[in-house]
């Protein structure tokens, strides 16, 4: 991805945060002018950042959005070195067990990669076109 438009936030996890990060997320969009993109992004994101706060409790979490090339990529930054896996064992009808294979469909890419410390990124890659507008 060359370079292109980026936005980062830094959250305390707070379960009670994420629903306000959706609105900040859709209000990014829109001034980026892909505002298409909104649903599968917010639901990306709210998955992401969900597992975040849930597995890295005591940790600042960051949000990073990179716009380029027709490319919109999500990251959730955490303090915990556990990687993110879909768990194909789990029933799909369990709330707790679909975050991952949601973002998953939505994206067309996502992983996770590890960083300093004990720390690691999870992103997701959405295709995007510039100045998209909502049906």
């Amino acid at each position: 991805m060359s370079p292109g438009t980026r936005s980062r936030w830094v959250w305390r996890p707070r379960p009670a945060k994420c629903p306000a990060s959706a609105q900040e997320v859709a209000t990014l969009l829109s001034l980026w002018k892909i505002p298409a993109a909104t649903d599968n992004a917010v639901l990306i994101v709210s998955e992401l950042l969900t597992n975040a706060v849930l597995h890295a409790p005591m940790t600042p979490i960051e949000f990073v959005a990179t716009h380029g090339d027709g490319v919109l990529l999500v990251e959730v930054r955490d303090g915990s070195s556990i990687p993110p896996a879909i768990n194909p064992g789990l029933d799909t009808e369990d709330l707790g067990s679909r975050g991952l294979q949601l973002v998953q469909a939505l994206s067309s890419d996502w992983g996770w990669i590890p960083l300093a410390g004990s720390a690691k990124s999870t992103w997701a890659v959405m295709p995007v076109r510039g100045a998209q507008i909502n049906p």
